[in-house]
């Protein structure tokens, strides 16, 4: 069945009465989500299901509308809905016009060059984020849009699991956020997410858009408990670099290789892996 809203369309008319056109998109694990018309020009309305995220959502909005990137989805405003005597937050934000990493990667795979151009695009959109001490939490390639269709111009979105790591987290722990196929290993031990654990998350990303398969999960396995995983993800013959396409297998491993270090200061930070992707473009090492 297509997913259906859980806050009907007439909440979201009345908390927006400047709208043209709405069209429900998706119901994900913390939103709706619409694509409206305001002022003439599209764009997407994200309602929060749990009222209770209020304060989390109105503190991280408003360090994600500082970020003037064209690799983070822009945030233009944080409204309120009154729905079942219950107040909603309403993140109002860019509309990108493109297929999602996921899609793209199954109509046509990527070579190296368009994956490490989307690489830095993505890296680029995590320095932003990390500047501010802001985590996303699920990178994968379901959350970042090819803009244009582009692999040199990847957006980062569905900014739902960003957490602020300056303020106290609202998240009870040991509660797992995120997407436990890109989970970091501190993640999976029910640990924080921290920084480098978006890191983690791009590097199997990464690994799976150049090889079409996870790092950590052999082809056609289907059930794996998580303490399996994090012994994968800790021993040194996974992943099976044999995956990677050639040419260019060497340049990806030594790129993807420091991104999935099981401790997470053994990872790059977000800065110092745009350097080395930005090394790898300009000098073309994987020809």
């Amino acid at each position: 069945m297509p997913p259906t809203p859980r806050i009907p369309v007439d909440a979201v008319r009345r908390a927006f009465p400047e709208l043209t056109t709405i069209e429900f998109l998706d119901a994900g694990g913390q939103s709706d989500v619409w694509k409206v018309a305001i002022d003439g020009k599209t764009e997407i309305l994200r309602v929060l299901v749990k009222a209770t995220e209020a304060g989390r959502v109105a503190r991280e909005m408003a360090a994600l509308s500082s970020i003037d990137s064209p690799h983070v989805m822009r945030v233009y405003e944080v409204r309120e809905l009154e729905h079942d005597e219950a107040t909603h937050k309403v993140v109002r934000a860019e509309f990108i016009d493109g297929p999602s990493l996921a899609q793209a990667s199954q109509q046509s795979a990527p070579d190296v060059a368009a994956v490490i151009a989307c690489a830095a695009g993505v890296l680029r959109a995590l320095s932003e984020l990390h500047e501010r001490d802001l985590v996303h939490r699920d990178i994968k390639p379901q959350n970042a849009i090819l803009r244009g269709g582009d692999w040199r111009r990847p957006v980062v979105l569905d900014l739902g699991y960003i957490r602020d790591l300056v303020a106290p987290p609202l998240t009870e722990y040991p509660a797992r956020i995120g997407t436990v196929q890109f989970m970091a290993p501190e993640q999976l031990r029910h640990e924080p997410a921290v920084l480098r654990s978006d890191i983690y998350a791009l590097g199997i990303t990464l690994f799976l858009l150049s090889s079409g398969t996870h790092p950590f999960v052999g082809i056609g396995e289907t059930q794996l408990e998580v303490d399996e995983v994090l012994r994968r993800m800790e021993a040194e013959d996974w992943p099976d670099w044999v995956r990677l396409p050639s040419p260019g297998a060497p340049a990806l491993r030594r790129f993807i290789e420091p991104m999935l270090a099981y401790e997470p200061y053994e990872r790059p930070s977000a800065r110092k892996a745009l350097a080395r992707a930005e090394g790898l473009i300009a000098e073309e090492q994987w020809r």
